[in-house]
C-alpha cells in the first residue's frame, strides 16, 4: 500500500499544493465562512466544514471521471453557476439590507434556541456554496489529471480525497477561528453596517461573476 501510494506521491504533493493555493485566495468561500464567523463561531466553523465537505465531493467526483460525464451536458454546467451565481447574489442582497436596516446578515445564526439547527443550516451553507461553483469543477478536473490515471489505484484516489480535505478543513478551520476571536468580534460590531455592506457587495460581485463564466462559455 505504501508502494502503491509513493509511486503516485510526487503528483499527490503538487495537488496538495495547488489545492491549498486555490484555498488560500479570496473567493466565496472566504467570504461567506467569515461573514459567519464574525457573528458567531459555531455558525463560523460549521460553514467551514461544509466547504471542506464539499472539497471532498468535488475531488471524489472528478478522480473517478463522474464530473466528465456531467461536463458532457453544458445545460448541467449552466444550471448549477446560474445557480450557485443567484443564491450568491442573495446572500449579498440579505446582507445589504442587514446594513441599510441596522440589523446583523444571518442573525438567525445567533438564535439559542435553534443553535442545532442554525449549525446544521451553517454546514448546508458551506456544502452549497462550494459544490454550486462551477469553477471549483475545472479546478479539479485539472489537478486530478496530474496524479489521476484510467487504472490509478483505488488508495491513491482515497489518499488525494483525504489529503484535500484535511488541507481544506485546516485552512477554512483558521479562518472560521481566527475571524470569531474577540477582537475581531468588537470591530465588527463596531462597524457592523459598514461590514455587512462589504460582505453584501462581495457577495454579489462573485455571484455576478459566476453567471457571466457559465454565460460566456455556453
Amino acid at each position: 500500500m505504501i508502494e502503491t501510494i509513493a509511486g503516485y506521491w510526487p503528483g499527490l504533493m503538487t495537488i496538495y499544493i495547488a489545492s491549498f493555493l486555490g484555498f488560500v485566495s479570496p473567493g466565496p468561500n472566504f467570504v461567506v465562512i467569515t461573514a459567519h464567523a464574525v457573528k458567531n463561531r459555531r455558525a463560523g466553523v460549521a460553514t467551514a466544514l461544509g466547504v471542506s465537505f464539499g472539497t471532498a465531493i468535488w475531488v471524489m467526483l472528478t478522480s473517478t471521471g463522474m464530473m466528465t460525464l456531467l461536463n458532457a451536458y453544458e445545460e448541467t454546467t449552466l444550471m448549477v453557476g446560474l445557480v450557485g451565481g443567484s443564491y450568491l447574489c442573495w446572500l449579498g442582497v440579505k446582507s445589504l439590507r442587514a446594513a441599510l436596516s441596522g440589523t446583523k446578515f444571518s442573525d438567525e445564526f445567533n438564535k439559542p434556541s435553534s443553535s442545532e439547527t442554525s449549525f446544521l443550516r451553517a454546514i448546508l451553507t458551506g456544502l452549497f456554496i462550494q459544490m454550486s461553483n462551477p469553477k471549483a469543477a475545472l479546478f479539479w478536473i485539472a489537478l486530478s489529471s496530474l496524479a489521476i490515471k484510467p487504472h490509478t489505484p483505488s488508495i491513491v484516489i482515497i489518499t488525494m480525497i483525504i489529503g484535500c480535505f484535511a488541507i481544506s478543513l485546516s485552512w477554512h478551520m483558521v479562518l472560521a477561528l481566527v475571524f470569531s476571536t474577540g477582537s475581531i468580534r468588537q470591530t465588527y460590531i463596531s462597524f457592523k453596517s459598514v461590514i455587512s455592506a462589504i460582505f453584501g457587495t462581495l457577495f454579489i460581485g462573485f455571484g455576478l461573476k459566476v453567471i457571466h463564466s457559465v454565460i460566456a462559455g455556453k
